[in-house]
């Protein structure tokens, strides 16, 4: 994530590309021009940052039940059983 906020300028340039007068590979794939800006780097790193989050919060669900069951426990369903089917 350090990456993408500290090197991603250097290596895209913030701007826009594909327009009109230069048609290129980049227009043939988007069809449109595409901007990249301050916001699309905040917003995507945002994007990635919850993610990360969520990988964390598995990670760690996973990690107790596997000390749980190290320990001598069992591994236990924490799903919701109030649907049978």
């Amino acid at each position: 994530m350090y990456s993408l906020y500290a090197d991603s300028q250097n290596i895209i340039g913030y701007g826009c590309f594909g327009r009109s007068e230069e048609k290129g590979a980049w227009h043939e794939l988007v069809g449109r021009e595409t901007c990249f800006l301050k916001s699309t780097k905040a917003a995507f790193l945002s994007l990635l940052i919850f993610l990360q989050c969520i990988a964390l919060a598995w990670f760690w669900m996973i990690i107790k039940v596997a000390i749980h069951v190290i320990s001598g426990g069992e591994a236990e369903d924490s799903r919701s059983e109030d649907e049978e089917g």
